[in-house]
């Protein structure tokens, strides 16, 4: 019977060998040690890819989960939203929440695929994640949430959307969305439509961990 120490021993340096030729090392015996011949510069390593944001779309009453125009938005909710990548674009999954102090276990629905707001991506914008870059879930400002639900109230009946843009800060490098209440109208001279800001403000998201939603 063959000593299962030596088996263990020929299979394990046997995978080390086939690692090395895998990612292209090359190893030569020298007074019996093994050292490296030749490795991958670190100037042809291959890059990080750049992956172009989309800007994205929601109904603000698909956004609330209200169903007519004449419910009011709820002024206690917020929102947490993580990068979701497609096949052709990058758009954001959210959850909806209450404060702490009011849903103290709310958290624990934070789970794969329990997810309840789908951004729809509605084109390209020149705004990536690539290298140096932090990317991180978004939320709202307190203090934006509140201004952007009482200017969304003022402008329900004209069915208003929400544009998320996405921007990335030069100094913290963290990627951020710019927030629009648009709404549509039949363009002049065109059978399109223009896309029009209803609230001449820009709301902002903040790229901060998923607790801090509850907590502003």
């Amino acid at each position: 019977m063959k000593n299962p120490v030596i088996a263990v021993n020929i299979l394990f340096f046997g995978l080390i060998a086939l690692s090395f030729t895998a990612y292209g090392q090359i190893t030569q015996k020298t007074g019996g040690q093994a050292s490296p011949a030749n490795t991958v510069p670190a100037s042809v390593a291959p890059a990080i890819p750049l992956i172009y944001l989309d800007t994205l779309s929601i109904n603000a009453n698909t956004l609330f989960n209200v169903q007519g125009p004449e419910e009011r938005l709820d002024r206690k909710i917020n929102f947490v939203f993580e990068f979701y990548i497609k096949e052709e674009a990058v758009t954001l999954h959210g959850w909806r929440f209450r404060r702490a102090s009011q849903r103290a276990d709310q958290l624990r629905k934070l789970t794969p695929d329990s997810s309840e707001v789908f951004l729809t991506p509605v084109g390209k914008s020149s705004v990536a994640i690539g290298p140096d870059t932090y990317v991180n879930n978004q939320i709202f400002y307190s203090k934006d949430m509140k201004n952007m639900i009482r200017d969304i109230e003022k402008v329900r009946e004209r069915n208003p959307f929400l544009y998320f843009i996405p921007v990335k800060d030069p100094v913290t490098k963290r990627i951020r969305y710019n927030v629009l209440v648009v709404g549509l109208i039949a363009a002049s001279g065109s059978p399109g439509v223009k896309i029009i800001n209803l609230t001449d403000a820009t709301y902002q998201t903040n790229p901060s961990p998923p607790h801090q939603s509850a907590d502003n």
